[in-house]
């Protein structure tokens, strides 16, 4: 009876025993959420320093070399007044069509009429689908004439007389009116020579050199026509 009662627990140690496995439960319930804890503030320092150093490196605002106020105003241009533009206007190079450019504009200068001419022949034979009229051949150059240029034109070459002329026969005019003016243009530039402080043989020799490279008769320039006969002769080498 005594041996028998010594291996039955009391109700106390029987307490005592459980008190105890809750006491290890709650023990590791502890660690595991110190643990949990100890994870979190490690990822919460982790994400905070990641956000403090994308800050650092975000891009510094632009700073402009002048303040934006003095850049000037960006107007866009006014659209055409012009209801009817030329079909030509349609015919700009791009990327996917490319091409020569529009020639540049021909205000009367003869040391440019080689060249504007080229540039619109140039864009003629590209576009040659487009221009198998005379008309519009004369039009388009007259559309890029300027200046003394362009006031021939319009008297020469008005609308009416266009319908009926020959890109060749407007040719033949255009060179023969800006292609003479040469003479004068050379006349204007000689006639600008100083003599400053060389003696008259020094001042005639140049003289004479820059009017054979430029291939022109002195005699013939109007300027030097009209000078006196003894200076007009020094100046043509003629004593």
């Amino acid at each position: 009876m005594t041996e028998h009662c010594g291996q039955t627990q009391s109700p106390a140690d029987h307490l005592r025993r459980r008190a105890e496995k809750q006491d290890a439960l709650t023990s590791d319930h502890t660690q595991s959420l110190r643990e949990l804890k100890s994870q979190l503030d490690f990822k919460k320092t982790h994400v905070s320093r990641s956000h403090r150093l994308r800050g650092n490196h975000k891009m510094a605002p632009v700073q402009l070399p002048v303040p934006v106020s003095s850049l000037p105003e960006f107007r866009p241009s006014p659209p055409s007044q012009d209801k009817n533009p030329p079909f030509w206007s349609e015919l700009i190079p791009s990327f996917s069509s490319p091409g020569p450019s529009f020639p540049e504009r021909f205000s009367g200068n003869p040391s440019k009429l080689k060249e504007f001419q080229f540039q619109c022949l140039l864009f003629f034979s590209f576009h040659a689908s487009n221009f198998r009229f005379d008309k519009d051949r004369i039009a388009f150059v007259i559309s890029f004439l300027s200046g003394e240029a362009l006031g021939w034109a319009e008297t020469k070459f008005p609308p009416n007389i266009r319908e009926s002329s020959t890109f060749k026969n407007f040719t033949q005019e255009f060179e023969k009116t800006f292609s003479q003016v040469t003479k004068f243009s050379v006349s204007g530039n000689l006639l600008k020579t100083k003599q400053g402080n060389r003696s008259v043989a020094e001042f005639t020799s140049e003289f004479q050199g820059r009017a054979a490279t430029c291939k022109v008769a002195l005699s013939d320039l109007p300027s030097i026509r009209s000078l006196p006969g003894r200076n007009k002769n020094i100046i043509c080498g003629r004593e």
